[in-house]
């Protein structure tokens, strides 16, 4: 009698499932530090995208913006500049700032220095500076406005 039968025996399916849950393990480490990182760079990404927004709606609206880190640095606040009444305000009045946006920070993300505001005028003229953005894993992502530019860069972390 001919055994023509063909497939795998349990100790063949056994180690195969082995071998995938070993591959697995090794692997799931890694998966979860790539996702953190892309998380902490979108992030930064989502920043510097509201920096240049707010210059935009600047200039477009002809009402000067600011974007304000919170003073825990979990998050930023996005203004306009009233101009309801007759006179024309200062910029540094805080009375005349009206929030458009409140935005905290994704979680165990923060944004330095504390307080740190960035203005724009209906001509599109701003000041200039940089915001550390921190994760979790004590990454550092510079956010430098210079210009009608913003840029993004990962610093390296002395710590680690």
């Amino acid at each position: 009698m001919l055994n023509n039968e063909s497939g795998l025996t349990l100790i063949e399916l056994c180690l195969t499932m082995l071998i995938l849950g070993l591959v697995l393990m090794a692997s799931t480490p890694k998966l979860a530090r790539s996702f953190k990182n892309l998380r902490s760079k979108s992030v930064a990404e989502d920043v510097a995208a509201d920096l240049v927004l707010c210059r935009h709606r600047a200039i477009l609206s002809g009402s000067a913006r600011r974007m304000r880190v919170w003073d825990n640095g979990l998050g930023y606040t996005v203004e306009r500049l009233s101009l309801e009444s007759g006179n024309r305000p200062s910029l540094r009045s805080s009375e005349a700032w009206q929030v458009e946006i409140d935005n905290p920070m994704a979680t165990e993300t923060t944004l330095s220095p504390p307080g740190q505001a960035f203005e724009w005028t209906p001509a599109g003229s701003q000041t200039t500076g940089t915001l550390i953005l921190t994760d979790a894993q004590n990454r550092l992502f510079e956010i430098r406005m210079a210009g009608k530019s913003v840029t993004i860069h990962e610093m390296v972390n002395a710590g680690e």
